[in-house]
């Protein structure tokens, strides 16, 4: 089973499972973090399979790497000559515990009046979107206008919450998404939709989390996505609004943005019934 050590964690802090995002829930009991901080983690996985995630309420941040453990390397292999046995490998050498710095850029190109921007756009259009579909592509003109990126989506769950559909989106294969359904299951859509959890994924061809056979259908190409799930003030998750191939990887701050939008949104739809 894998192990990962936790870097800016307390001393020789490791932790296992089967996958980094089991590995993950280990490792908020170890920073004193309960289960619910989940939902507000921001996450991102690097291209050797570490992975980034910090708390925006507390301003802190930490990175899980996976380590070898020598209790689970097969044993040496018995030579057939009589000669001195083969010195073992030097071990890796530990991870500094000095914080990487973040692999998202925060700052480059924010607007300084962010969140006051997309509420005033906002708080016009749903004036007249009393419809969610309307609602929902409103709000990804507005993010759109903000973050540079080629696609973009929303998508809201069905009854039962077993299947989301795309209900507004634009780029090149918006038509042939709107009114599709896709399992709760599938991609990063479906992973930020039942954890809760904005997430950014930078290396979209190297992530587990990405459903490459939608891009297969579509004969589009995901170099990355950024998502965040669309939650109503009592806490339920409607849905997920996903930004897909920004020029150079999407930024904190392209994050932040897009949270601020679906939390605007999240509230709207829940106000019409849905």
């Amino acid at each position: 089973m894998p192990h990962y050590e936790i870097v800016g964690g307390p001393p020789d802090a490791r932790v296992h499972g089967e996958n980094w995002l089991t590995a993950l829930g280990e490792a908020l009991g170890l920073l004193g973090l309960d289960k619910g901080a989940m939902g507000r983690l921001v996450i991102e996985v690097g291209r050797t399979g570490e992975v980034d995630f910090s708390d925006p309420a507390h301003g802190r941040a930490w990175r899980l790497i996976p380590v070898e453990d020598i209790f689970d390397t097969p044993p040496p292999v018995r030579l057939t000559r009589m000669r001195a046995p083969e010195p073992a490998p030097a071990p890796p050498a530990p991870p500094s515990l000095e914080m990487p710095a973040p692999s998202l850029r925060e700052d480059l190109g924010r607007p300084p009046d962010l969140t006051a921007r997309i509420d005033e756009a906002l708080k016009l259009a749903f004036l007249a979107d009393d419809e969610p579909g309307a609602a929902c592509q409103s709000t990804l003109d507005v993010l759109r206008e903000l973050v540079r990126c080629e696609s973009g989506a929303a998508l809201l769950a069905g009854v039962g919450g077993q299947l989301l559909t795309f209900r507004a989106a634009f780029g090149p294969v918006a038509d042939d998404l709107l009114d599709t359904r896709i399992s709760k299951d599938t991609g990063v859509a479906g992973f930020t939709y039942q954890l809760g959890l904005g997430v950014v994924v930078n290396h979209a061809l190297l992530d587990v989390r990405h459903d490459k056979t939608v891009d297969a259908k579509l004969r589009y190409t995901t170099e990355n996505v950024l998502a965040v799930p669309l939650k109503a003030p009592s806490g339920e998750i409607l849905g997920c609004v996903e930004l897909v191939n920004a020029p150079g990887g999407f930024l904190e701050w392209h994050l932040g943005a897009a949270q601020h939008a679906a939390t605007r949104l999240a509230a709207h739809l829940d106000g019409l019934g849905r």
